[in-house]
């Protein structure tokens, strides 16, 4: 009860706010939409003992620019593949729910560098059972514009840390490539 609790006063105002200024922004042509191919690695820790698995996802994220170099971001994303941390155990993401704030440094006329930070929830399955937690996202990249509207984009991501059973813990990051369109 109390982890909803935290999770609804944490994303409710950050996606009414989100809706808020994309709203404004499309209007001014500052909106954008993107999506990803996420290469994940997520790692478990349980006393001294690592599995690895590297499952595939997508990324969706719709946003705006509210002042020249800085904006904000809503995040959705789901699994598309699972892998094996053990013979018996697989690793996926399930889906992942977030907003982010966004700062932008322009290298040219046809390039960026950004940063990204900002909170999630991220529901995943270890093994057979399945686990989710809020936390802190961040990532950086950069991106190259195909044309006045479209760029190609390529970041490395942290997600949420989420903690497990006997004290482990499950550590997620991933290569993102994906493509934006502003609007």
């Amino acid at each position: 009860m109390r982890t909803q609790f935290v999770k609804s006063v944490i994303f409710m105002p950050l996606a009414a706010a989100l809706l808020g200024v994309a709203s404004s922004a499309v209007a001014k042509e500052k909106g954008y939409s993107e999506i990803y191919y996420m290469h994940m690695d997520m790692e478990v820790t349980s006393g001294s003992t690592k599995y690895d698995a590297k499952p595939g996802s997508i990324q969706l994220r719709l946003g705006t620019t509210f002042a020249e170099f800085i904006g904000i971001e809503g995040v959705f994303a789901f699994g598309i593949t699972d892998d094996d941390f053990t013979t018996d155990n697989k690793g996926k993401l399930n889906t992942l729910f977030g907003a982010n704030a966004v700062g932008t440094i322009p290298l040219g006329e046809k390039a960026d560098l950004f940063g990204r930070v900002g909170g999630a929830q991220m529901d995943v399955d270890v093994g057979k059972q399945s686990y989710d937690d809020t936390g802190i996202m961040y990532s950086v990249g950069f991106d190259i514009r195909t044309s006045r509207y479209g760029a190609v984009v390529m970041e490395y991501q942290v997600l949420p840390e989420i903690d497990l059973p006997e004290g482990g813990k499950l550590e997620t990051s991933s290569i993102n490539l994906g493509y934006r369109l502003r609007f």
